[in-house]
Order: structure tokens, then sequence, then C-alpha cells
């Protein structure tokens, strides 16, 4: 019982820990973007 119980909780802190590294590659890929579009915005009114 305890040792299902405690493969229980690794499996949580996994599933947790893949969720927060999915959301950081989300957010760093949307800072990205977002100085990409930044960048396309500020050459285009420099031309």
């Amino acid at each position: 019982m305890f040792k299902r119980r405690h493969s229980c909780i690794i499996y949580d802190l996994h599933v947790i820990s893949l969720s927060r590294f999915f959301w950081l590659v989300i957010s760093v890929c949307y800072i990205q973007l977002e100085t990409y579009f930044l960048c396309l915005i500020l050459l285009y009114d420099l031309y």
C-alpha cells in the first residue's frame, strides 16, 4: 500500500515538473516571438 502511494506521489511530481517545463518553453517561445515581431515593426517603421 505504502509503496503504491509513494510511486503515485513520484508520478504526480513528475507530471508537475513536466507541465512546469512545458509552460516555461511556451513562455520563452512567446517572448521570442514578441521580440521578433517588435523588431519587424521597428524595421518596418524605419524603412
